[in-house]
């Protein structure tokens, strides 16, 4: 489109026969299509054996546990996928029309044949859930019902149990035990139908950890085994954008934007909040992301100049880990003691590992 329009004012301008405008048309024009264009914001994955990441363009970096740069491959033929880590090597989930599907990569960036789970997805969930025990991807539907399809990242981790499966008659098994399940049908007390407007995925140690709001209703699940019969009613302030959330085992902590402020909020697992304190620095626009590491929460977001991660502990510290050049605010996941930390710099995309307990 912008190359059509930077065309479509070339011919008119010159048309006018405004010389120094054709000049300083075609100088502008070639300077701007000769530019890189910036990829979108990356997304990083726990493989069994390390790290990767992905970014708009399709193109994926796997590092070792060090960080060092292993290989590179182009995914084909998919829409926005979400990279995970199966026990078999990488996988993707992605939005495939009306449903969510799932499939392995080959070394070629070749997808393998798709499983498919879902009915009709309305939104796809904020964050991917991955680290060293098991990955998933979150959505809803429009009769309100919020999703997971999920798995293990390493072929030692033991699957959930199939029996979340039973009476939904929809989507199938992948390899290494890859399901789908409902998660909550997101009806209030009355039976009237919610319809979720945010919804997030989050690791929680072994757990996973879901995030799902509709004005100032905000519900919380993480599910082990099984997921909780009836979700946790979350009692954050009112008229807070949510942003994301991350999780340990037994906690989990929520971003939101209060106004310009950007504020953290450690939650337990009754919904009850613990502590609340603006991110230090925080661009009032600044995305946000989180991952639960051993005992803390680490959060990234964007400063007036260089992006920051910080580590949130269960006593209200916000404690810097890491700051540095990049494109945009990093994305980040954590396994073993160690959090990668991907980002664009100069339009290449690029991760660091750092150790965090």
């Amino acid at each position: 489109m912008l190359r059509l329009l930077g065309r479509f004012v070339w011919i008119v301008v010159c048309r006018h026969k405004l010389l120094a405008l054709c000049v300083f048309a075609g100088v502008w024009w070639r300077w701007h299509a000769s530019s890189p264009t910036a990829a979108s914001h990356p997304q990083a994955a726990v493989l069994a054996d390390g790290f990767a990441a992905i970014d708009s363009s399709n193109r994926v970096v796997e590092f070792d546990r060090d960080g060092a740069r292993r290989r590179e491959l182009t995914i084909h033929g998919i829409v926005n996928p979400r990279l995970v880590g199966f026990g078999s090597g990488l996988g993707v989930v992605w939005r495939d029309g009306r449903r969510v599907a799932a499939a392995d990569v080959d070394a070629d960036g070749h997808p393998g044949k798709p499983v498919h789970f879902g009915k009709n997805v309305q939104m796809m969930c904020k964050g991917t859930a991955s680290n060293a025990h098991r990955f998933a991807v979150g959505w809803t539907e429009p009769d309100g019902a919020v999703w997971i399809v999920f798995g293990p990242t390493s072929t030692s981790s033991s699957p959930f149990s199939a029996s979340w499966l039973a009476g939904l008659g929809a989507g199938g098994e992948l390899g290494d035990g890859i399901e789908a399940t409902v998660v909550d049908d997101a009806r209030s007390s009355a039976g009237e139908l919610a319809r979720p407007t945010f919804c997030a995925v989050a690791s929680a140690d072994r757990k996973i950890g879901l995030l799902w709001g509709e004005g100032n209703k905000v519900s919380m699940a993480l599910c082990d085994k099984t997921c909780p019969s009836i979700p946790t009613s979350v009692r954050l302030e009112k008229d807070r954008e949510l942003l994301g959330f991350g999780c340990i085992r037994d906690a989990c902590v929520i971003a939101a934007r209060n106004g310009r402020t950007v504020e953290a909020t450690w939650v337990s697992l009754r919904g009850k909040p613990q502590w609340t304190r603006p991110l230090r620095d925080a661009a009032p626009d600044s995305q946000v992301e989180l991952v639960g590491t051993g005992t803390q929460v680490a959060i990234a977001y964007a400063t007036a100049g260089e992006p920051v991660v910080v580590a949130a502990s269960r006593t209200g510290e916000l404690s810097p880990i890491w700051q540095g050049a990049a494109d945009e605010v990093p994305s980040i996941q954590w396994a073993d003691g160690r959090l990668v930390i991907a980002r664009h710099t100069g339009g290449q995309l690029v991760g660091s590992v750092v150790p965090v307990p």
